[in-house]
């Protein structure tokens, strides 16, 4: 194919709009990914048409935050260190967030998924250096929002191919949203703000018919020589998406990361919560456990609960997703576990799965406050899946349907 590659990609994506029509929810017309190494492929009969409403795509991104949210309470005096605080704020300045947020905001503009899960949806705000243990935080300066650089970058991308499509916020779970004491040179003194969200976007050419979010029940949390509790707060988004005669749960998370224990009580909260759903269900996430090894006994909480991991129904890939390092510089790829998920409960059929972010290729050319780099979007890999979701019985058109083409 001859063009630029704005070009071959404006084109590529208006072929999967012709071909999926207006309204659907996402329909892959070719093996593609770890679909294709597996020898599963999606229908594609020549009636295939008939059935789109049931074919869904969705994806789960971890924005990443761009450093480590601890490390800057001293575990001797248990008090904030406020020039580590200022550390990792100088950290996630030279990880260009816009920069990295348009690259993942151009990558959902390819793929179009019908609903995709956030994680680590961070809010940095400054304010005066006026910190007190205990109180609310204050700071309102914006510095960074990287739900508002990663819709306003998707807006763009759809818009410069004249989509007549876009996406919208339909849940935000807030997590962490704490201020802390910064210290650097020549005694600059200020407060940092960070709040933290799992955010769901639904594509605007669909229906939400119900939202929720909500926090888990046992959180890591450190109380201060102060008297300060500092909580990293984790809960879930979800919205219920309404297809034609299929309307499904889609659910996004982001587990705790520093407690195996606490990580498995939220898997049993999640799965609870899958499991009072009506229909079917897609939960993609952050979940910080794997299939296997010494972090798995969530991952096994999880699908010893009814959830099926789509990525491991379609292939035997390993598939990593996590992590490069902490500033997103290293040049070969360090992804060597899978903690993010697509999993499914109720009448789902898994089609297709892959990675996005995860080859080189994927890298950027970024400004930092110390000069051009080369960054990846983010320290997680994203994952795209296909599914087939089944519809009601009681609507009989759906159903008519699935008689009359197969």
């Amino acid at each position: 194919m001859v063009g630029s590659p704005d070009e071959r990609r404006g084109v590529r994506r208006r072929s999967v709009l012709r071909a999926a029509g207006a309204g659907v929810a996402g329909f892959v017309p070719a093996a593609s990914g770890a679909a294709a190494a597996s020898g599963r492929q999606p229908d594609t009969s020549a009636d295939w048409s008939a059935r789109l409403p049931q074919h869904v795509r969705v994806a789960t991104r971890n924005l990443g935050l761009g450093a480590r949210l601890y490390g800057f309470v001293d575990t001797d005096t248990l008090r904030i260190d406020p020039e580590q605080v200022y550390e990792r704020y100088q950290q996630v300045r030279s990880t260009a967030p816009p920069a990295r947020m348009a690259a993942i905001a151009s990558g959902l503009a390819d793929d179009l998924p019908a609903v995709v899960g956030l994680q680590e949806v961070a809010r940095i705000r400054r304010g005066p250096n006026d910190y007190a243990g205990g109180s609310e935080p204050n700071a309102r300066r914006e510095v960074y929002d990287f739900l508002d650089l990663l819709t306003t970058a998707l807006e763009s991308e759809l818009d410069r191919y004249d989509f007549d499509v876009g996406y919208r916020v339909a849940a935000v779970s807030q997590n962490l949203d704490e201020e802390f004491p910064a210290e650097g040179p020549d005694d600059e003194r200020f407060d940092i703000r960070l709040t933290d969200r799992d955010v769901v976007l639904v594509r605007d050419d669909l229906a939400v018919r119900r939202t929720d979010d909500g926090t888990y029940g046992l959180n890591v949390s450190a109380t201060l020589e102060d008297g300060t509790r500092v909580s990293v707060k984790r809960g879930y988004a979800l919205a219920t998406v309404e297809l034609e005669g299929a309307p499904f749960t889609f659910v996004t998370t982001h587990l705790a990361v520093a407690s195996r224990i606490i990580r498995e009580a939220q898997a049993e909260e999640l799965a609870g919560l899958a499991e009072r759903r009506d229909g079917p269900v897609l939960v993609a996430g952050d979940l910080n456990t794997t299939p296997e090894g010494d972090r798995s006994a969530a991952y096994e909480r999880l699908t010893d609960a009814g959830l099926e991991d789509v990525w491991a129904a379609v292939t035997d890939d390993p598939g990593p997703t996590c992590c490069q390092g902490e500033l997103m510089r290293n040049e070969r790829s360090r992804l060597g576990i899978r903690v993010d998920h697509v999993l499914s409960a109720g009448p789902v059929v898994p089609l297709a799965a892959r990675r996005t972010g995860a080859d080189p290729d994927d890298r950027i050319e970024a400004t930092t406050p110390d000069g051009e780099v080369r960054l990846w979007p983010s320290d997680h890999a994203g994952v795209v899946a296909d599914v087939r979701v089944e519809p009601r019985t009681r609507d009989p058109v759906p159903v008519l349907r699935r008689l009359l083409f197969g």
